[in-house]
């Protein structure tokens, strides 16, 4: 029998400090594509060495454990970041897709929690501001 994977979408209508908190997490992590795009792209350039999923995803957590706006952020996002670099490049190198541009904090829209442990429901429901 054939695993069966299912992705959910849920619009989210969070309260301003919520809205303000969500922001600084994808500017971080559209700060993170960036840096491991022009990694990835730095080392080819300058030693012929391609790094590969596994390797983003090493320098991806390092980069958390250094960056006091990633260390907020789940690790699995973290690293969905490296496997997101990782398949662009892979696709243009297939010919599937254009050459992955560089993100600005306007278009980086998005994040994907691989487990259902990111932001709690309640959290974003009915929680009080932290002080």
């Amino acid at each position: 029998m054939a695993d069966v994977y299912v992705a959910f979408k849920y619009p989210v209508y969070p309260k301003p400090w919520q809205a303000r908190l969500l922001k600084s997490h994808l500017a971080s992590l559209c700060m993170l594509y960036n840096t491991l795009r022009d990694l990835k792209l730095d080392a080819w350039k300058a030693e012929h060495v391609s790094l590969n999923e596994n390797d983003l995803r090493r320098i991806a957590l390092e980069k958390r454990r250094q960056n006091k706006g990633l260390q907020g952020i789940h690790s699995q996002v973290v690293r969905g970041v490296a496997t997101g670099v990782a398949r662009a490049l892979e696709n243009y190198f297939k010919g599937r897709a254009r050459f992955p541009k560089r993100e600005t904090t306007r278009s980086y829209r998005s994040l994907t929690y691989p487990q259902a442990s990111g932001y709690a429901e309640e959290s974003l429901r009915g929680a009080a501001e932290p002080s």
